[in-house]
């Protein structure tokens, strides 16, 4: 995890983050269990996403990461 995204991504601010981008939010429900989401804006590609914080972007690889429900 690039070390900027680490400073600004504080567990104070993840609520009003999450909050932010419920809309943007699809989840996937495999009988009663999550089995995953995906969190895309306008034309989002699936890889790097970029995050924005005090007017700077800074870029966040994306990861796939796959758990057996």
């Amino acid at each position: 995890m690039p070390e900027a995204l680490v400073e600004v991504r504080t567990p104070e601010s993840f609520r009003t983050r999450a909050a932010d981008r419920l809309g943007d939010t699809v989840v996937a429900v495999v009988g009663d269990a999550v089995a995953g989401f995906v969190m895309v804006v306008g034309d989002e590609g699936p890889f790097d996403n970029p995050a924005v914080y005090a007017g700077e972007t800074i870029p966040v690889p994306c990861r796939r990461y796959i758990k057996t429900v």
